[in-house]
C-alpha cells in the first residue's frame, strides 16, 4: 500500500506500507521512511533499518534532559530530536545497556516534562503508554495507548522491568509509561511476539 502524508508545507511524502495479513504484521519500507520523531543516523539500526533507527524520547526536567532507550542509540553517530517541528541535536550524557536506558541533553527548554513516581508500580495498577510507534510514518501525532501493570518482573523474572497489557510497537521504544496521576513508572522496552502472544 503507498500512501501519501501531508506536512504542515502542505509538501507530500510517500510511505509504503507493508501489510502480512499471513503474519497479522504492518511495517514501513524504510526508504519511503519520513523523519521521525526521533532519529539516529549510524551504520547500526535497532528499529529504523537502512542506518536509521527510531524511537521516542521523553523530557524529565525543564534542563533539556531526555530518557529514551539505549538500543535506540547504540551505534549512533548523530544524535536528532523532533520538538515542536524543530529538529535538535542530542548528546548522550549516560547509557547503560543492562537498563536499556540512556539520559540525551539537548538545547532546548522544555514548557513541561514527566516527573518519576515516587512510588513503586503496582500490579493491576493502571498506566498509559506513549510514543510513536512506526514514527511518523504512521502520523506525528503522539499515539497514547491504556492499560494495567500485569506483572512487577519482566523476563526471567528480572525485577528491573514490569509488563503492561497496554500496545507498543516499534518506534515506541523510549516512550514513557505513566501512571494516572501523570507520573513516570516505566520506559518501553520490548514487546512479545505477537505471532506467539495474546498481549
Amino acid at each position: 500500500i503507498l500512501a501519501q502524508e501531508i506536512d504542515a508545507d502542505v509538501t507530500l511524502k510517500p510511505i509504503k506500507l507493508i501489510i502480512s495479513l499471513n503474519n497479522k504484521t504492518i511495517y514501513v519500507d524504510q526508504k519511503y521512511w519520513p523523519k521521525p520523531n526521533y532519529v539516529c543516523k549510524s551504520n547500526n539500526s535497532s528499529e529504523g533499518g537502512s542506518g536509521n533507527s527510531s524511537g521516542t524520547a521523553f523530557f524529565v526536567n525543564n534542563r533539556g534532559n531526555l530518557v529514551t532507550n539505549h538500543h535506540v542509540i547504540e551505534g549512533c553517530k548523530e544524535l536528532n530530536i523532533s520538538y515542536f517541528d524543530k529538529e535538535y541535536k542530542a548528546n548522550v550524557l549516560h547509557s547503560d545497556k543492562n537498563l536499556d536506558l540512556a539520559v540525551l541533553k539537548a538545547d532546548v527548554r522544555p514548557k513541561d516534562y514527566i516527573s518519576v513516581s515516587k512510588n513503586p508500580p503496582k500490579k493491576l495498577q493502571n498506566i498509559f503508554a506513549a510514543g510513536y510507534p512506526l514514527g511518523k510514518g504512521l502520523s506525528d501525532d503522539l499515539k497514547i495507548t491504556s492499560g494495567i501493570i500485569s506483572s512487577i518482573k519482566g523476563f526471567k523474572d528480572n525485577v528491573n522491568e514490569i509488563q503492561i497489557d497496554a500496545a507498543i510497537n516499534s518506534g515506541n521504544s523510549g516512550g514513557p509509561i505513566i501512571s494516572e496521576d501523570g507520573y513516570l513508572v516505566g520506559v518501553s522496552v520490548a514487546g512479545l511476539d505477537k505471532s506467539k502472544t495474546e498481549s
